[in-house]
């Protein structure tokens, strides 16, 4: 069920992103509420302070990038949701995955481009990506 839930998470984050250029408050809301419901269904005091843990380390690291305007604030309370589900083993495994992703993606725009300068992309699906493979591998 928590698979199925996160997943659908990821989806619905993504299409929105890709969609209107930016996830919806309400949609991060409700992610990390279902991340947190099944962080207290396991009942292991470890397993939820390690989901609090990634969660407050996504948003301590990526403060920076979102003072510099490189990330929006829609994609780190997006990440610190989902990473709730997944915990810092996984977050941690999961960011050479984002990175490849996003890299990916990015480049078709930078060649035709032909800049680095100003290139946006939907932020959400290469995290989700990254996530996807980071629990899988």
């Amino acid at each position: 069920m928590k698979e199925f839930v996160f997943l659908l998470f990821l989806t619905a984050a993504s299409f929105s992103d890709i969609r209107f250029h930016k996830i919806d408050n309400a949609l991060n809301l409700a992610g990390g509420l279902a991340g947190a419901i099944f962080l207290l269904s396991t009942g292991d005091v470890g397993i939820m302070v390690d989901g609090l843990y990634a969660a407050g380390l996504v948003f301590i690291c990526l403060l920076l990038l979102f003072i510099l305007r490189l990330i929006g604030a829609g994609d780190i309370k997006f990440l610190m949701a989902a990473s709730l589900f997944t915990g810092s083993a996984v977050l941690f495994s999961s960011i050479p995955y984002m990175l490849s992703s996003a890299i990916l993606l990015t480049f078709p725009r930078i060649l035709k481009q032909r800049s680095f300068l100003n290139i946006t992309f939907p932020a959400a699906v290469p995290i989700s990506a990254g996530l996807l493979c980071g629990m899988c591998i």
